[in-house]
């Protein structure tokens, strides 16, 4: 039986996480309202318009999971405003802070539910969590600019993996990433055609290179049989 202090503390976590869903749900509706939509120059519009910019990015970068955004289209906003340098360092801060936010959120309003469906099966999966190499797996997941982000990081939250190495693990997977998709931003914003191309095919290149390795981690996973760990 869970003791009465852990189920308070439970409690409060899901409560303080409802708050936090209906925070993002009414910023993410009221960004909508001011016109930052799906566009690359509206969302450039509406960050250059506030006098702490960088800060207004950030926070887009956090509540971009309330907003629908790809990360690819705000990541290269952010080269586009604020260059290679900066886009990189603002894109992995807050993405980096998005991240925690979805991973916490899975873990205090869905982890019981998911006790309670899986029951003593969960513990395997915890155990393929626990492993010192899933950190380096998300780490890999995040650094390619195709995947979605999102449904990796609400896996984590769901599962027993520890906060600290989630956290490490999607920032170092962040940087390259972010660094990618700012120079692709940067490029197009200086009308540096050459080095826009150059930029795209290099993500490409990156996007094939990740599908191909995850084509053949899942042919090994289906080899190993099911005491393969986690597929992201």
């Amino acid at each position: 039986m869970t003791p009465a202090p852990a189920r308070r503390s439970k409690k409060i976590s899901r409560v303080l996480a409802l708050l936090l869903v209906a925070v993002g749900v009414g910023c993410a509706l009221w960004l909508h309202r001011e016109h930052a939509q799906w566009s690359g120059d509206s969302l450039r519009a509406f960050i250059e318009q506030w006098p702490l910019a960088p800060l207004a990015f950030i926070v887009v970068m956090v509540l971009r999971p309330f907003l629908l955004m790809p990360s690819a289209l705000v990541m290269t906003a952010g080269g586009a405003l604020f260059g290679v340098l900066g886009g990189t360092v603002l894109g992995s801060i807050g993405g980096a802070l998005g991240g925690a936010m979805s991973f916490w959120l899975a873990r205090s309003l869905g982890r019981d539910f998911v006790e309670r469906r899986l029951g003593g099966r969960l513990a395997k999966v915890d155990r393929a969590f626990g492993q010192r190499r899933s950190a380096r797996l998300v780490a890999l997941y995040t650094a390619f600019p195709a995947t979605p982000l999102g449904v990796a990081q609400v896996a984590c939250g769901l599962s027993a993996m520890r906060g600290l190495p989630f956290a490490v693990a999607t920032l170092i997977g962040l940087l390259p990433r972010t660094a990618l998709l700012a120079w692709f931003g940067d490029s197009l914003a200086q009308q540096q055609w050459l080095r826009a191309a150059t930029a795209l095919l290099l993500i490409l290149l990156v996007v094939a290179i990740g599908f191909a390795l995850r084509r053949r981690a899942v042919a090994v996973a289906a080899e190993a049989g099911p005491a393969s760990g986690p597929t992201l």
